[in-house]
């Protein structure tokens, strides 16, 4: 054990990060040996550090004013009993990276199956907000969190990062918004095989923050703004609905024309236009000439001349749904689409990611060059909230980790937006790595919104400048689905 008192040289409300020598931010130890100028760096304030190497995660230990924290006491790898092991080796570096704490945690054993972390030991009195894109649509407590420490008088968040993690799921061990005593600040992740029984090696990156400040620990997005943004925030968006004839809504949109008169631009989107009608056939939508669009909503000249009328007021696009798989698919009876597996090679329901460049290449670049639209929406994409919503099991060519799964789907936005060089929407944006430079645009759904407190906090300071959001809290959707959990999304418990 070793125990080092340090007095930062910055007044306590201040980051000191600056004046660390470059040789201590450059630091990369093995097993939780952190550079200790770093912790007192994150908290400002005098701080006391213990690491024994012994321990590794669990050893990490941190003081401030008179309040001990053991953040991830009693962390370690999962065994194949699916318990925490002691035994199982885990490699941990760290460094400092701005005002945070990050902790690279991997391991090759191959009895590992995933990582428990443990909990925090000396919060005493503690209180968690839900301060996430993914926690405000559903009130989904199981997604990473804040916590409050009401002793200490400070806050602190220990998220695992996204892009970074092996692991297939997540699991929230303990959800309660308030409590005394130990807690999880982390996720437990859980690996799972793939169909030939393979286990992905454990890689994960941990970042800690500490501060008085809340808005200082609360993670922020790493992808680009949408480039999109301001042309999007100064059009009206069009949803066409209801499957109405071209002709109808060609008059709709000359009405529309005629209330603007140039002073902005609209984005309209068609929905139900697609082969049979709404969602018959997913996850194609057109395939010329054997499935032809809707016939109550136009034939092909119709709707490019739609498709026109829209482009000359602003951006034009059409619906689509890849996350769908039907049997009567084209794409499917032909080979070329396939369901994505389990584990045990039992279906998801859903198209395997894999597919995504042939049934979605060609669809795209067929509708570009039916229509040739300069905006798209595509449906599903964020409404599952989680990449693992997205994955699939398949040894070959499969993807069953969150940063497989995510990378994946960010492919897919890329995909879809550079063939029509325009800006992406998508449903619900209920996922907030995709918001910005992958997805431009959708609704802002709450639900069951008259039934719990919320704050716009969160959209306002990390993601209002990434994306346009069009449709705030749906009337249909914010009063329904009330079997939401207990969600505090606020911070009136800062000081």
């Amino acid at each position: 054990m070793r125990d080092q008192r340090i007095e930062p040289t910055v007044p306590r409300n201040e980051s000191c990060l600056r004046r660390v020598r470059p040789a201590v931010l450059a630091a990369c130890v093995v097993l939780a040996a952190l550079p200790l100028p770093a912790l007192a760096a994150l908290l400002g304030t005098w701080a006391t550090t213990d690491l024994d190497d012994a321990q590794g995660l669990s050893g990490i230990e941190f003081t401030i004013d008179g309040v001990t924290i053991r953040p991830l006491a009693g962390a370690y790898a999962l065994g194949e009993d699916g318990k925490p092991d002691p035994s199982i080796p885990l490699e941990v570096k760290s460094r400092v990276r701005g005002r945070m704490l990050e902790v690279t945690v991997s391991s090759k054993d191959l009895r590992a199956r995933g990582i428990d972390p443990g909990r925090a030991e000396g919060l005493a009195d503690w209180v968690r907000l839900h301060l996430s894109r993914q926690a405000a649509p559903y009130g989904q407590t199981w997604w990473p969190s804040t916590l409050y420490s009401a002793d200490g008088g400070f806050w602190f968040t220990a998220h695992w990062v996204l892009e970074e993690s092996n692991a297939t799921s997540w699991e929230a061990v303990d959800q309660a918004p308030q409590g005394k005593g130990p807690v999880p600040v982390a996720h437990r992740l859980v690996y799972e095989p793939d169909t030939a029984g393979e286990f992905l090696p454990i890689h994960e990156v941990l970042q800690i923050r500490v501060s008085r400040r809340l808005w200082s620990v609360v993670p922020v997005l790493t992808q680009n703004p949408s480039e999109y943004r301001e042309e999007l925030a100064r059009s009206v968006f069009i949803d066409f609905w209801g499957g109405a004839a071209a002709s109808e809504l060609s008059h709709f949109l000359g009405i529309m024309g005629e209330i603007h008169r140039g002073r902005f631009q609209y984005l309209t989107i068609l929905q139900n236009w697609e082969v049979g009608g709404w969602d018959s056939i997913l996850p194609d939508s057109v395939w010329m000439p054997d499935y032809p669009p809707n016939p109550s909503v136009g034939t092909i000249d119709e709707l490019r001349a739609l498709c026109e009328l829209g482009k000359s007021m602003g951006r034009f696009g059409f619906r689509t749904n890849y996350r769908q798989l039907r049997e009567n698919a084209p794409s499917f009876t032909r080979g070329i689409a396939h369901y994505a597996v389990n584990s045990d090679g039992s279906s998801r329901g859903h198209l395997r990611p894999a597919d995504w460049p042939a049934v979605v290449g060609r669809q795209e670049a067929e509708i570009r060059d039916l229509f040739a639209p300069n905006a798209s929406f595509t449906d599903e994409l964020l409404a599952g909230a989680s990449p693992s919503a997205w994955h699939d099991f398949a040894a070959d060519n499969g993807n069953r980790s969150m940063r497989e799964s995510l990378a994946r789907q960010r492919g897919l936005a890329r995909l879809i937006r550079t063939t029509h060089n325009g800006p992406l929407g998508s449903e619900s944006l209920m996922d907030q790595q995709m918001l910005g430079e992958y997805v431009e645009t959708g609704d802002y759904t709450f639900m069951n919104g008259h039934n719990r407190l919320y704050s716009p906090e969160f959209k306002l300071r990390r993601l209002h400048g990434l994306s346009t959001f069009h449709g705030m809290g749906l009337m249909y959707r914010f009063y329904e689905m009330r079997r939401i959990s207990r969600c505090w999304t606020t911070t009136a418990a800062a000081r």
